[in-house]
């Protein structure tokens, strides 16, 4: 299948306003179909790019400028990723990705381009050159006044604005006053600031608005004394033994079967939801065992400053409340969520987060929620209401953000904030119900956490929900009487119930999905998605239901047509 959207830019906050943006053309595209270029064979990213730009480029007489990316591999083939440049310099959301099988031959195409773009007169980035003054700009527009979560990165940039390309700066600054990860947009023509926002993903929207965080009080400090502060904690490493601990698998409220579970209940009526596991490859420095692994790093880098627990014998028979039950829910899921995804034929260059991933397990400043850094590759959880991670499903979800990131570094536009809510929400539901009473609630997400009068938690059974492709669906909107990101997470976590339903395989679902995402690039709908995972279930499991299975649940949802 194949279709081609114009959306209209919309970069901007409320700061600014402007009448005809440049327009974006997305093209998704199987090129088997196209038989002039069928029988081309690709074997280096030169190759790819050229090939990509006879596809994409609509105006000979202005060719498009592409520049690699990465190089990625997948169970079906090998997906080159490039992003579109003016002049040498970066497009905003911009991307062209080709797809070629295991013998070279390119099966799929997707761009998300501006066709003919063109800069201001005199295009080039010439005001606020030094770094410094950037960063100096994005402090005091801030007003910053706390330590720094990491080090301030500044890059270029082009951005459609009135009909045409301009130069900008993204400064991102992560600092604990005002909390949050910020990424501060100035304008190269005229060195103001044209928008702020916080890139981290978090599980659930914020009480306390961007507005309100940034009109603090507070007294701002010295950038410079900010940048002192900088805490970074020195690398662990050793031999590795394995360990065990206490933990819930996924949480109380599940393996108990009571929805009415208390947070202040006694410790008592959590006893017979505690299991014994075991803890691999736990990093071994002198006398003490450290919760870090091939997959996970356990860290201290947010608000309270709580550094991980360690033992001397690799023993966390921790009790709930105490930092060590958290800490080794947090390591114990993670890890078992990557060997699962190995498991699956996702491994070494089919990686997907091949690798450890930062986590501090009592961050965000203690508030009730949990969240993602994309760019960083970090996940905090915080301890308000009911500790984020005493639930596996929120610590599966915000896993569900890095998976996401890992297989396309180009996440963002059209409806990934959607998407990616609900891909966390859905590979939390796939983590949840094989275990023990895991049926119980199966379609509510955050069965522990979204309980004891905190939230409500999310549903993965919004079965009337309906799908718009005309709009955008960002992370956590209210449309009508559900979120959007139930509205992606329900068709997905509906096909996996009813795929085992025909005695179908968790995995091979699990990994339809994964694959899936591969070959995708920025401003990605939801139907490029259901049609990529259409694709993959035919590819992978050719004369089986899984196709027939999805195509059904997202069209029931008119997310397919």
């Amino acid at each position: 299948m194949s279709f081609i959207l114009t959306v209209a830019s919309a970069i901007f906050m409320q700061s600014i306003s402007y009448a005809n943006p440049v327009d974006y053309e997305i093209k998704s595209e199987s090129i088997k179909s196209q038989s002039s270029k069928s029988d081309s064979m690709i074997g280096s990213v030169q190759e790819a790019e050229i090939y990509l730009k006879e596809l994409i480029s609509s105006n000979k007489d202005r060719p498009i400028e592409l520049s690699f990316v990465v190089q990625k591999q997948s169970l079906l083939g090998t997906h080159f990723y490039f992003v579109q440049t003016k002049n040498g310099d970066e497009i905003f959301e911009s991307s062209a990705v080709l797809s070629v099988d295991k013998q070279g031959a390119p099966y799929h195409y997707y761009s998300s381009i501006i066709p003919n773009a063109v800069p201001i007169d005199g295009f080039r980035f010439r005001v606020l050159k030094n770094d410094s003054d950037l960063i100096e700009k994005a402090w005091d527009h801030i007003s910053g006044y706390g330590r720094l979560l990491e080090k301030t990165k500044v890059k270029k940039e082009c951005r459609p604005y009135k009909g045409a390309l301009y130069p900008f700066h993204v400064v991102d600054i992560a600092t604990e006053g005002p909390r949050g990860y910020w990424r501060i947009l100035i304008s190269d023509v005229d060195g103001s600031v044209k928008s702020v926002e916080d890139r981290s993903l978090e599980r659930k929207t914020s009480r306390a608005s961007i507005e309100s965080r940034l009109a603090h009080k507070n007294k701002k400090v010295d950038y410079r004394l900010a940048e002192k502060n900088l805490f970074v904690e020195p690398e662990v490493s050793g031999p590795t033994i394995d360990g065990n601990a206490q933990v819930f698998d996924p949480d109380p409220v599940t393996t108990l079967r009571d929805a009415n579970l208390q947070d202040n209940a006694p410790a008592s009526a959590f006893s017979n939801a505690i299991f014994r596991v075991n803890l691999q490859d736990l990093t071994v420095v002198g006398n003490e065992v450290h919760l870090v692994g091939p997959w996970v790093k356990l860290k201290d880098f947010e608000s309270p400053r709580t550094a991980p627990t360690t033992t001397q014998n690799g023993d966390w028979s921790f009790s709930r409340g105490e930092n060590g039950f958290t800490d080794a829910m947090t390591y114990y899921h993670i890890d078992r969520s990557q060997r699962y995804i190995q498991s699956l034929g996702f491994v070494d260059a089919k990686g997907i987060q091949f690798g450890p991933i930062e986590v501090d397990s009592d961050g965000l400043s203690g508030q009730d929620n949990s969240h993602y850094i994309p760019g960083s590759n970090r996940l905090a959880f915080g301890h308000g209401c009911v500790d984020d991670n005493q639930d596996a499903d929120v610590i599966l979800h915000e896993y569900g953000h890095a998976i996401n990131y890992s297989i396309n570094p180009q996440f963002s536009g059209g409806d990934t904030g959607a998407m990616g809510e609900g891909f966390g929400d859905y590979w939390a539901g796939s983590g949840s119900l094989p275990a023990q009473n895991g049926d119980f609630q199966k379609y509510k997400v955050f069965n522990w956490d979204g309980a004891s009068g905190c939230w409500e938690g999310r549903r993965m059974d919004r079965l009337t929900a309906q799908y718009n492709h005309n709009k955008n669906y960002g992370a956590h909107q209210s449309v009508g009487d559900f979120v959007s990101d139930e509205l992606w997470s329900t068709p997905l976590f509906q096909a996996h119930v009813a795929l085992l339903g025909l005695g179908k395989d968790r995995g091979a679902i699990d990994q339809i999905i994964l694959e899936a995402q591969f070959g995708l690039g920025s401003r990605i709908k939801m139907r490029d998605m259901a049609n990529s995972i259409v694709r993959a279930a035919e590819a992978l499991y050719p004369g089986e239901e899984y196709a027939d299975v999805f195509e059904e649940k997202f069209k029931s949802h008119k997310i397919l047509e």
